[in-house]
């Protein structure tokens, strides 16, 4: 076979490989990591309660404070009756644990829960936090950061 023949034949079938690879291959590939991805986050509860426009503020079992959103000012979040509570700084979250820990979390049904920020204090009853965990209600999958890289690493995987 001469070179223009090998040209005609390797342009096109480069062509419908790299097609077939962008369109079918590779969204399959990104949708099957994405699935393992999401089962591999925590369970979290974020109560309508704390959701602003701007913010969002989530806890997972273990009492641990998550943020999400923008935050235009610093808050904190604290357990009623104890002196244990949380400060979100103000700055610009993606669903990252902030490093704070309630500790009386799990004794959550005898206490409430309150946000303080400039705008006053939001109460949420700790049975009702407790009762929306219970049923699965606004029940949200949180990924740790190292996920989320991975996650915009498997958009490459079309381009390769």
């Amino acid at each position: 076979m001469n070179k223009k023949g090998i040209a005609q034949f390797a342009i096109p079938s480069t062509l419908i490989s790299f097609l077939l690879w962008f369109f079918i291959a590779g969204p399959i590939i990104e949708n099957v990591g994405n699935s393992i991805l999401d089962k591999l986050g925590s369970d979290s509860i974020c109560p309508e309660e704390f959701i602003m426009s701007q913010y969002k503020v989530c806890f997972n079992a273990n009492g641990d404070v998550i943020a999400d959103g923008k935050f235009h000012e610093s808050i904190k979040i604290n357990i009623d009756s104890t002196v244990n509570s949380c400060h979100i700084n103000a700055g610009e979250y993606d669903f990252n644990l902030i490093g704070c820990r309630l500790d009386k979390f799990k004794e959550l049904e005898v206490y409430n829960l309150i946000l303080v920020s400039s705008k006053g204090k939001i109460s949420l009853s700790g049975k009702d936090v407790i009762n929306r965990i219970s049923i699965g209600s606004q029940i949200v999958k949180i990924k740790p950061k190292e996920l989320s890289l991975v996650r915009k690493l498997l958009f490459l995987i079309r381009f390769t």
